[in-house]
């Protein structure tokens, strides 16, 4: 039996807004998740078509959000530990899909579609309580980072702070168009880059994936951003040596400013925090939302398909 929910906080509560387009059918999990991190009556979803808002108790945010940076602090392996750990724990449930998934959907029994979206749930709130960590500093984490540069007494102005808490690494659409510019390289010296585009498109068919709906790119798709990028190649080169060159020097700027600064050990921790959170979002992206909505995009065509229900359905408020 489900516990009540007490309502009477509402109106004395601090609400934190979030929104986007999101299809409940992909959100069940990790909002499963949040609400057992932080309470169900410190959170309120509403959706009104594609558009979901959600308000999260932000006391609650920032204790966890507390309690994450005093770890850092005190450890600055604490980030890498615990990213390491939810990626475990998401790999475990993309192996899961992938392994089910040998088996056409179209054969599957109704009974075998309920085992496997039981497990698929169980599975996503395991990792999102990993995961749900981006959230717990999204609304007071920058906030927090100040009130800690102030504790230690250093002086930075913003544009280095800025440049502190810098990603490091591409994000996974900067790492497809580079590749992508790669192949239209060697189409443009003559080679066939047929395997090639095979071995792209399996890599990044998810890439365009979001909350709301999975885009699954195919071969032809990736050829025609390929005949269309030879046309920019000037302008694309030059964009992927101002991509790499960036983040060269963003290092050598960090460690410019750490060094003139003189940033305590344990100040650095919770730069160094900061700058694998950015990094994680992205990777996050992809493995939490990207690779298992394409699998749950799966169900849902079988349910369309059999049951006559529109996408729109899938959200609740679409016609």
């Amino acid at each position: 039996m489900s516990q009540p929910v007490n309502t009477k906080h509402i109106k004395n509560t601090t609400w934190y807004r979030q929104g986007g387009a999101i299809s409940l059918f992909y959100v069940l999990g990790p909002y499963s998740c949040i609400n057992e991190t932080i309470g169900f009556d410190g959170c309120i979803l509403c959706q009104e078509g594609e558009v979901n808002t959600a308000f999260f108790d932000r006391k609650r945010e920032e204790k966890k959000a507390r309690w994450v940076l005093e770890q850092q602090i005190k450890n600055r392996k604490f980030i890498d530990s615990w990213i390491q750990d939810w990626e475990k724990k998401v790999r475990t449930l993309l192996n899961y899909c992938n392994s089910i998934f040998q088996t056409p959907i179209n054969k599957w029994s109704d009974k075998k579609l309920v085992v496997f979206l039981n497990k698929f749930q169980k599975l996503t709130v395991i990792h999102w309580k990993k995961g749900v960590l981006l959230e717990w500093t999204d609304p007071d984490g920058l906030f927090l980072l100040h009130e800690l540069i102030k504790r230690y007494n250093v002086d930075l102005s913003e544009e280095e702070i800025n440049i502190l808490i810098s990603p490091e690494k591409l994000t996974f659409n900067q790492s497809e168009f580079i590749d992508r510019i790669k192949l239209v390289e060697q189409k443009l010296r003559g080679q066939d880059i047929g395997s090639l585009l095979v071995k792209h498109t399996k890599k990044y068919f998810w890439h365009q994936n979001t909350w709301a709906y999975v885009y699954n790119c195919d071969e032809q798709y990736f050829a025609k951003k390929i005949t269309a990028d030879v046309e920019n190649i000037d302008k694309y080169r030059q964009e992927v040596k101002n991509t790499k060159k960036y983040l060269a020097d963003i290092k050598l700027k960090k460690a410019k400013i750490l060094k003139n600064k003189k940033v305590p050990t344990e100040l650095k921790n919770v730069f160094y925090m900061f700058t694998k959170m950015v990094d994680w979002r992205d990777y996050r992206k992809k493995m939490s939302v990207c690779l298992p909505n394409y699998f749950l995009y799966k169900i849902i065509e079988r349910l369309m398909k059999e049951n006559g229900i529109k996408y729109s359905e899938f959200v609740i408020g679409g016609g």
